[in-house]
């Protein structure tokens, strides 16, 4: 039997902390047709919250037994529960303490990131409806695995897709089940007034072959430096 230790880190952004949670995966010979032993231990989760992630990843396993090997599929699904768990803990806070006629008369751009997508085909699908109903422009990134989303429209519209991207389901577990998006970073955001002219005719997908491509995107859309500094950051801190 082999043993390894993954962990899983997320950033709390309201408290600005990182709530670290170990996962322990001891192989037995008959892996990946019998069950690994798990463990999860963390210095920032309880013991009952841990009991509870780990039994979570014991049901996710049962459900890819005898499939392929399994364990990066459990590390990913350690991320999921431990952003969530993370999440439960936070206050809510309003979304914003703008006056009701500020969220109709200011137009904001945004730039976002997903870590992932299980079933790309209808997160896809959900956004691009999200989008038209809310009348909002912008693009769907991909290139290679990096998932960027740029957002432009009235505030009380953007607010609205948020809303709905953070509490309605739109992916699927490592397991296979329905679930809510709990890895949406929001890199960039600017306002201004509106009515302005928008950037982008209409929201649609676009893939890009390189990180020039995005960058060439950024320009000729005449995006803020902001929205290039963060694409380069992400250049920077992609691993070899």
């Amino acid at each position: 039997a082999k043993s390894c230790l993954h962990p899983a880190n997320c950033l709390r952004k309201r408290e600005r902390r990182r709530s670290e949670c170990y996962l322990g995966v001891d192989l037995p010979a008959g892996y990946p047709s019998v069950l690994p032993a798990l463990s999860v231990s963390s210095p920032s989760l309880s013991r009952s919250v841990c009991s509870q992630i780990r039994a979570n990843l014991l049901e996710s396993a049962d459900s890819l037994l005898g499939r392929e090997p399994m364990v990066m599929d459990l590390v990913m699904c350690l991320k999921e529960n431990v952003a969530k768990q993370v999440e439960m803990q936070l206050p809510s806070i309003s979304l914003t303490t703008k006056p009701e006629t500020d969220l109709h008369t200011t137009w904001r751009t945004c730039l976002l990131r997903l870590d992932h997508m299980h079933a790309r085909k209808r997160y896809v699908k959900t956004i691009m409806t999200w989008c038209q109903e809310l009348g909002i422009t912008g693009r769907l990134l991909f290139q290679g695995k990096l998932i960027l989303i740029i957002l432009e429209g009235r505030l009380c519209d953007i607010q609205q897709y948020l809303r709905k991207h953070r509490t309605e389901s739109v992916d699927v577990d490592s397991a296979g089940r329905s679930c809510k998006e709990r890895m949406l970073s929001v890199l960039v955001e600017f306002e201004e007034s509106y009515p302005h002219s928008a950037r982008f005719s209409s929201f649609q997908v676009e893939e890009l072959s390189n990180f020039s491509s995005l960058l060439n995107l950024v320009s000729r859309a005449d995006l803020p430096e902001l929205f290039n500094q963060a694409i380069l950051h992400l250049v920077k801190a992609k691993p070899p």
